[in-house]
């Protein structure tokens, strides 16, 4: 047998990694509740046996359609295993049990516990390898596909009503269906088999619990009150209180008297015992193992983030995929709260926090290095994260690599000695910044472009100020020969609405507020992200109200976002643009100018809604609402606490002494 084999080499780098499409997946899906694998007796009376039936977007169709259009389906899902040492393995097991046997074994990616079959192939799906236990369990549910009679009487009748839903795993089920006089047939050859064998024959009794349990996780254990909920997250406990058992596998008691006639049926009594054999080989348990994972990615995708914190919490139990299953609690985490509607500030930073460090969005940040915004978003996101993953360590000297292609990143021009004494200046400058400051700033850094620009090479400052960087940049550029890039193009979003505007604000007005924002209006750079977009609200509210005026704080004001904050994202190839808020406490107002106050560095920008903040300082940035341009930025120096009453007052009073809406 093999050695136990990682997840990515059973099912692909698709297992381990996150996709901003994945995301939006799960921010759409339809989500099932915990009360639809709430525990409880399976009524064998219907003709779908054992199975529970899944309750999103199904219904009741009269069958037109046959067995093998369902097949088909399948077959063109992108969802079948087909080969590989996992699948030979389960074709050694079905040669095991009839060498006769010309069907061959393939895996089927879906949470639906079953196997089914057409004329040469058996389909097993990772759902139900997940609720295995042992060899011999798989061994009984392919030894009855290999009795099966394809297709199944329950599909022959065409006028008979069938469960079938719209979803793939409707469809999965539809086909795992057959009627108990079948099912109790296909037992009785598996049981030969096992005869013959000299095996437990009560492995039934296990795999009989397998599917009636198996729409919950593959184990029943006891969850710490505190596991779900921390400073960041609360998940509330009635929807995992059901979760109460200290088993560690699936209950094996309490049959109803349907599956009492089952197990009668087959020559067992009620007291017959369950021990079985316990045959876990490497190639088992690796299998095992894969299917478990795909079990959590399946419930991810499906919006059950219920039911995936919990496969979570089996899963940090049983292996050691630390920090893969670290970035899926954060994600379930996230789904959870936006189904919710329970999602904190701090639950969103540590979720994008997390996705970043996720490989495929390192991987889909970049296909060739542009200038401006995207480069500085590249440098910033893989210098937090480049001791992650070696793959993220070699997206990281592959990006120092190509710097030198960017002009405005001159290496001559940027020396460690000179740049950092730049940014040194322009902290000790900050309460008397001006114009001529300015104009020597950009004449030394040799900066000619626009000041979005500017804006961009100061958001990185803390890796400039990092002397390693500059020695690990110089390193690579003598040494490093990079591989083949494999980024892909970030699709630009252009959210920001562009505005047709007749008031007449004058360029005097602008610069006022330009001023204002210059002043000492200090913000604790530990202060909360709400204290602070508060005090901008109101600010804000203020110079752009005419209808409440500008001479008084007022918490009460209402005050809306024009769009929504996930909405106001702009990006082109230098730079990004969010303008926190715009007043509409009265529609007909056009103000000229968006006002963002930016966490730098830069703010940053996978997809339509991903935003995420690195506090360190903030900068001040106006932006034309006409052509959506930056038409200034301003660093801005905070030495003292928001929550001040005084520092409120001064950010208003700032604002109000120097714009006011005619």
């Amino acid at each position: 047998m093999t050695n136990t084999r990682t997840i990515s080499q059973l099912f692909g780098k698709s297992a381990l990694i996150l996709t901003g499409l994945f995301v939006v997946a799960i921010m759409n899906s339809s989500v099932a509740q915990i009360s639809d694998f709430q525990f409880g007796e399976v009524d064998f009376t219907s003709s779908y046996v054992e199975r529970p039936k899944l309750k999103n977007g199904s219904h009741f169709i009269d069958a037109q359609m046959d067995f093998n259009a369902y097949l088909q389906t399948v077959e063109h899902s992108g969802k079948l295993i087909s080969n590989g040492r996992e699948v030979d393995f389960l074709n050694e097991i079905t040669q095991e049990i009839d060498k006769a046997s010309k069907k061959r074994t393939v895996i089927v990616k879906s949470n639906v516990v079953g196997t089914f079959s057409s004329d040469s192939t058996i389909y097993i799906t990772t759902g139900l390898i997940a609720q295995t236990q042992n060899t011999d369990q798989l061994a009984f549910f392919i030894s009855r596909e290999i009795a099966a009679n394809t297709p199944s009487e329950f599909w022959n009748d065409q006028k008979k009503n069938k469960y079938i839903g719209s979803s793939y795993d409707d469809k999965i089920l539809a086909l795992t269906q057959r009627t108990l006089s079948e099912e109790i047939e296909l037992d009785k050859a598996a049981l030969d088999y096992f005869e013959k064998m000299n095996m437990k024959k009560s492995t039934l009794i296990s795999c009989l619990n397998i599917l009636k349990y198996g729409h919950l996780p593959y184990a029943i254990r006891k969850v710490p009150a505190n596991y779900f909920n921390s400073d960041n997250y609360y998940v509330p406990e009635r929807y995992f209180e059901q979760v109460h058992s200290n088993n560690s596998t699936i209950v094996k008691s309490n049959y109803n008297e349907k599956l009492l006639q089952r197990l009668k049926s087959v020559g067992f009594q009620p007291g017959d015992s369950a021990e079985e054999h316990n045959d876990q080989t490497e190639d088992y348990l690796a299998l095992q193992k894969a299917s478990r994972f795909s079990y959590l990615d399946e419930a991810i995708i499906r919006g059950e983030f219920e039911v995936a914190l919990y496969t979570i919490f089996l899963l940090e139990s049983d292996y050691n995929e630390v920090e893969i299953l670290k970035h899926k609690k954060v994600q379930s985490w996230y789904g959870f709260a936006m189904r919710e509607m329970q999602i904190t500030k701090s639950m969103e930073s540590a979720y994008y926090k997390n996705l970043f460090s996720s490989k495929i969005l390192f991987l889909q940040v970049l296909r060739k290095l542009p200038s401006g915004a995207k480069l500085t978003m590249a440098l910033q996101v893989l210098y937090e994260n480049k001791d992650i993953s070696p793959e993220t360590n070699q997206l990281w000297k592959n990006l120092l690599f190509h710097i030198k292609n960017y002009s405005f990143f001159d290496l001559k021009e940027y020396s460690s000695q000179s740049y950092y004494s730049v940014f040194r200046n322009k902290e000790n400058l900050s309460n008397d910044w001006t114009g001529s400051k300015y104009d020597e700033l950009e004449k030394r850094n040799n900066l000619t472009n626009s000041d979005s620009t500017k804006f961009y090479l100061y958001c990185i400052a803390n890796i400039v100020r990092d002397s390693s960087f500059w020695t690990e940049l110089n390193e690579v550029q003598a040494k490093h020969l990079p591989s083949e890039s494999t980024f892909t193009i970030l699709p630009s979003v252009s959210y920001l609405k562009k505005k047709r505007v007749d008031n007449e604000k004058s360029e005097e007005k602008l610069n006022q507020l330009v001023k204002a924002l210059e002043e000492d209006t200090a913000f604790n750079v530990h202060s909360s992200i709400n204290e602070l977009e508060n005090a901008i609200r109101v600010s804000v509210k203020h110079c752009f109200s005419e209808e409440y005026g500008i001479s008084k704080y007022d918490q009460s004001i209402p005050f809306e976002l024009d769009f929504p904050v996930n909405d106001a994202l702009s990006v082109n190839s230098d730079y990004i643009v969010f303008p926190f808020f715009q007043s509409t406490v009265k529609p007909r107002l056009k103000p000229k100018y968006f006002v963002g106050l930016f966490i730098a560095p830069i703010p940053y920008v996978v997809t339509d809604f991903l935003l995420t903040f690195h506090q360190s300082s903030y900068a001040a940035l106006i932006v034309d609402a006409k052509t959506s341009t930056v038409v200034h930025v301003e660093y801005v120096n905070y030495n003292e606490p928001l929550t001040s009453v005084n520092m409120r007052e001064r950010i208003l009073n700032s604002i109000n002494q120097t714009i006011r809406v005619q």
